[in-house]
């Protein structure tokens, strides 16, 4: 557990300049001055992991400039040609970010693994942006964007859909205020199918 951790620079809680693999940990309420609310990785690449029906969470992670505290924000990959791995290994295992992932360039994010049953991957918060777009693979189990709190997107430029895979999104059908989480890809490719039914949405009322 690593718990309102804060600095003034990159990382509340772990800076990385190397390899590193994050197995059944919670990350809470940590702030970070620069980027990286939890985790900056300024060369590397990262594995978030839930093994054995457990899970990894990350919540109320923020990065902070001066007294105005930012959208939250838990991983933050500083180098270059990075990878990131979202791995959820059981039906009933989880991993859950709160927050939003920042990225300096060519970022790859793989969300679970083949040849395992896969959990749920849950990202509440943005990825990327419009002009800065993350490179993924899609390994099956559930991809969840739903917070309850905010609407993010998640910009990727090509999709790998290995297995099919299970999506979900936040909605909100206020007359007048609809919003709602979006998965925004330039191309995609692979065997496998994003999976959207009636249960994909979470109604909110926001």
């Amino acid at each position: 557990v690593q718990d309102k951790s804060s600095v003034a620079g990159y990382g509340g809680a772990i800076y990385a300049t190397n390899n590193l693999t994050v197995i059944n940990s919670t990350f809470t309420g940590n702030t970070a001055y620069r980027n990286g609310g939890a985790i900056a990785m300024m060369g590397g690449d990262l594995d978030v992991i839930a093994n054995d029906s457990g899970a990894t969470t990350f919540s109320e992670n923020l990065k902070s400039f001066g007294t105005v505290s930012e959208a939250s924000n838990d991983i933050y990959m500083g180098g270059t040609k990075q990878t990131l791995r979202l791995v959820a290994n059981g039906a009933s295992s989880s991993v859950k970010l709160g927050g939003g992932i920042d990225f300096n360039k060519d970022l790859t994010i793989v969300v679970n693994q083949s040849n395992t049953e896969q959990g749920k991957v849950t990202i509440g918060g943005d990825v990327g942006s419009e002009s800065k777009r993350a490179t993924m693979y899609l390994y099956g189990g559930d991809f969840s964007l739903v917070s309850d709190k905010v609407f993010n997107t998640v910009y990727a430029g090509k999709v790998y859909i290995a297995t099919d895979t299970n999506v979900s999104f936040d909605v909100s059908l206020a007359t007048d205020n609809f919003k709602y989480d979006q998965f925004n890809f330039s191309s995609a490719e692979g065997k496998g199918k994003l999976i959207v039914t009636a249960d994909s949405f979470n109604i909110t009322s926001g």
